[in-house]
């Protein structure tokens, strides 16, 4: 109850569209085994409930956000002011994604945006650090942010002070909650106990092909490529990173005992494999507390033990350029990883294609 207390704001109904007006809302809980998404609907549209496998699912069009850009007043070491710009952002005011803790439900903005690189203000926030795959721009005075990899986007009009600093800097400090009404905040002041709770992440957006003013980041070289796997035919496709590889003369029943010898996982913790569909060299399995899954699939040179990032069913028509777009974004979102370069690797049949990319991480 407390993570909705201070992760949900009532403005328009996520059932019908229409305001939410001073009428207390209901909550919706829809528990869809990850996670559960809580909604806030009409009394009148959803009565309060929690929702077991539900299909109603919350109508991410309905869902409203607010943005506000203020100045933070900071400072140089020599005493000096250097304010610096701040674009807040709630991307979700009537619904909030929870999942599972030890003790209880957390919100699962934080480590959402946490895995596209925003850091948590006030602990490992780096201010100067430009965050990849984000872009700022700035019209007159108005300032808009673009996440490359989820495709959101937020405009915000600015007074002339910010924007004469968003100019300077060449960018602008973007913080993302949804423990906050942006709406409401007025000064820096506003923010504290939000910075205290851990629960606004932040991170430095730099204009298109700007670093931003800022000092260049040094990165030393990584201690180890990363291999990850692109496979796409008829009406499948996936990515994953390549765990393993082993004889590909092994039998079937083989190459799964293989596989979980690999993994080292507790013995009956895998789900029982499965044949892919529409892929009929691979099987699947699934860890139901991690909800990682995992491939193996018989090569033409090997079998490969792959951990899935993501996978399309049904999927027809993709070409390479199109396939080799989705894993890369799929990999920087969901396996952390920035791939450097993909080539063609051993497939399975005529009827698919394999590319194996290297990567580092994000």
């Amino acid at each position: 109850m407390d993570e909705l207390v201070h992760n949900l704001w009532p403005k328009d109904c996520q059932t019908c569209g229409w305001s939410l007006g001073a009428s207390p809302p209901t909550v919706l809980a829809e528990d869809i085994g990850v996670f559960v998404v809580a909604s806030l609907h009409h009394a009148r549209c959803q009565p309060a409930r929690w929702a077991t496998n539900s299909l109603h699912s919350t109508n991410q069009p309905l869902c409203s956000y607010t943005v506000k850009t203020l100045l933070l007043p900071m400072e140089k070491p020599d005493g000096s002011r250097d304010d610096r710009p701040l674009m807040i952002v709630n991307p979700s005011l009537e619904a909030i994604a929870l999942q599972r803790t030890g003790d209880g439900w957390a919100a699962v903005t934080v480590p959402h945006y946490r895995r596209l690189g925003l850091r948590t203000a006030g602990q490992d926030l780096v201010v100067d650090q430009p965050l990849a795959d984000m872009s700022a721009t700035l019209e007159v005075n108005e300032v808009t942010v673009t996440l490359d990899d989820t495709g959101e986007q937020w405009s915000c009009g600015c007074t002339s002070d910010v924007a004469r600093r968003v100019q300077e800097l060449q960018g602008i400090t973007l913080g993302i909650t949804t423990a906050a009404d942006p709406s409401k905040v007025e000064t820096a002041l506003d923010l504290g106990s939000l910075i205290h709770s851990g629960r606004l992440v932040a991170g430095w957006v730099a204009f298109t092909g700007s670093q931003g003013g800022q000092p260049l980041q040094e990165m030393g070289a990584p201690e180890s490529l990363r291999t990850f796997i692109l496979h796409w035919g008829t009406g499948h496709a996936s990515v994953g990173e390549l765990l393993s590889t082993t004889d590909r003369a092994l039998s079937t029943c083989e190459a799964k005992a293989w596989a979980i010898g690999r993994l080292s996982l507790p013995e009956g913790r895998l789900l029982p494999w499965r044949e892919v569909r529409r892929d009929s060299h691979a099987w699947y399995a699934t860890d139901p507390l991690s909800v990682e899954t995992y491939f193996i699939r018989q090569h033409t040179d090997a079998w490969k033990l792959i951990k899935v990032c993501s996978r399309m069913e049904g999927v027809d028509g993709l070409d390479e350029d199109g396939a080799k777009d989705w894993a890369t974004r799929a990999v920087r979102l969901l396996g952390e990883s920035r791939i450097i370069s993909w080539v063609t690797g051993p497939s399975t049949d005529s009827g698919f294609r394999t590319l194996h990319g290297s990567s580092v991480p994000r």
